[in-house]
């Protein structure tokens, strides 16, 4: 018999962006989290970055929204099938930076990657 559980799973930890056959899940999916995506709400300012710049990634105050910070400043919020996962590991204390991978200020686009942020202690 086919379990259609189990490719849900399967199906989330793809988005997540899990690399490699030995994620379990739990906190790994976390560590694995890499996805690309257009952000929204852009701001004005973000076309005054560069491609490769790294943006911070933080929650709104009531914990919702994804957002996308330069130096403390709103650039725009993420909003993707990810921005589940995502948010929830930021709950747990885990961290993550977005770098600006595409920037089209004619069009008013920016793509960035987001990635784990890997803090040396």
């Amino acid at each position: 018999m086919k379990g259609g559980g189990g490719g849900s799973q399967n199906y989330s930890r793809q988005l997540a962006g899990a690399q490699g056959a030995g994620s379990t899940g739990g906190d790994d999916e976390c560590l694995n989290i890499l996805f690309d995506v257009y952000l929204k709400k852009i701001q004005s300012h973000i076309f005054k970055l560069n491609v490769g710049d790294i943006l911070q990634i933080d929650l709104d105050q009531e914990m919702q929204l994804v957002n996308v910070l330069s130096k403390g400043i709103l650039c725009g919020i993420v909003d993707s099938p990810q921005v589940l996962q995502l948010r929830n590991c930021i709950k747990k204390g885990y961290r993550y930076k977005a770098t600006i991978i595409e920037l089209d200020g004619n069009e008013e686009k920016c793509k960035v990657r987001i990635q784990y942020l890997q803090t040396i202690l």
